[in-house]
């Protein structure tokens, strides 16, 4: 087995410091070689990637996409039917994020929405559209990929949709973490 690697979550890790770019040095500090953070999108994505850059170049290994506005309660739109144009357009600054820091693992945020078909429909539909949009078509060949942010298969939460073997699908060079809220997507 392989020797399990670990990163520093920003968002709860080092709050001593105000400011989530000073956790990255701090993260260095302390011996993690990764990090992750959830939400960077309240700062411009140069910001981050100087702080990351000055940490040594410390490995940023995950981010959520854009969440919306967190102050009003909202948790992403990819499961929201009436948002799925927000939830594109959105993605394209996640996507965005994701490249300039060399971040190869972007956690889809749902959503919160009724636990219904057309939610499910919908968070479905909006996961092809982004990995025949930024997976090479759904390729399976080790060819890169049009976003270079993708690791080697897909991965998601099996329950969201416990039994459907759709997401077994290969998305070459990237890795899309999906989730999705328990409390809302009981099955």
């Amino acid at each position: 087995m392989a020797p399990l690697k670990f990163a520093a979550n920003l968002a709860m890790m080092f709050r001593e410091h105000e400011n989530v770019l000073q956790r990255y040095e701090a993260a260095l500090n302390v011996g993690f070689k990764g990090v992750e953070c959830a939400f960077l999108y309240d700062i411009p994505v140069h910001q981050v990637s100087e702080a990351k850059q000055k940490a040594g170049g410390i490995k940023q290994v995950l981010i959520n996409s854009f969440p919306g506005n967190l102050k009003a309660g909202e948790m992403g739109f990819a499961c929201l039917p009436d948002k799925v144009d927000l939830f594109r357009s959105t993605l394209e600054t996640s996507i965005e994020y994701c490249r300039v820091l060399d971040c190869k693992q972007l956690h889809i945020v749902a959503g919160k929405g009724p636990s219904d078909q057309l939610s499910r429909a919908t968070f479905v539909n909006n996961v092809y559209l982004f990995l025949g949009e930024h997976s090479g078509s759904h390729r399976t060949d080790k060819q890169h990929n049009s976003s270079g942010i993708f690791s080697k298969q897909l991965r998601t939460s099996r329950r969201f949709y416990p039994g459907n073997e759709q997401f077994k699908h290969k998305a070459p060079n990237g890795c899309v973490s999906l989730a999705t809220y328990r409390r809302k997507f009981n099955t």
